[in-house]
């Protein structure tokens, strides 16, 4: 039940300044200029700034985001995914409009979910792909696809061991 699609990865430059606009060529966000500093690795009941998770797709993460209006139970499946393997990744709600943030036309999440991936080649880290499935529920299944196929494999091989919660 989730739709799927790639883009072209958009670039790897970092803001020079907290206040800069960013425009991402993709809802939600998967690649280009984005913060110098990642997201600690955790899941969030608050919005991350979108432009940190960038960063953290670059090292390798699987980010998920969730629609404000994703119902308690659906967000408590969310948890139980996290938690069977935690390493790179980085759930939170996306803040629709974002400060700080520009999107091409999309339609709001609501109470769909989107796991997002920035993944490179090894010797060619300028030259990556970006995936996005959107979900209308917690699909475990289809979450472990996602993740089995495209985390630890962003511009920045970060190891996946060293992603861990809270750092």
């Amino acid at each position: 039940g989730c739709a799927f699609r790639s883009a072209p990865a958009a670039g790897r430059g970092h803001m020079t300044s907290e206040s800069q606009r960013v425009h991402y060529a993709t809802f939600p966000p998967t690649s280009g200029t984005h913060h110098p500093t990642p997201a600690v690795w955790d899941t969030y009941t608050h919005p991350v700034d979108p432009r940190q998770a960038v960063h953290n797709l670059e090292h390798g993460a699987i980010v998920i985001w969730y629609g404000l209006a994703l119902s308690a139970a659906e967000r408590s499946r969310l948890d139980d995914f996290y938690n069977e393997r935690p390493n790179g990744i980085l759930i939170s709600p996306l803040q629709d409009p974002s400060p700080g943030v520009v999107y091409p036309k999309h339609e709001r999440l609501g109470a769909r979910i989107a796991l997002t991936a920035w993944t490179a080649p090894r010797r060619s880290p300028d030259k990556g792909t970006t995936y996005i499935a959107v979900c209308p529920r917690v699909d475990l299944d289809a979450f472990r696809a996602f993740r089995d196929a495209f985390l630890g494999r962003g511009p920045e091989r970060i190891p996946v061991s060293q992603l861990r919660p809270g750092s």
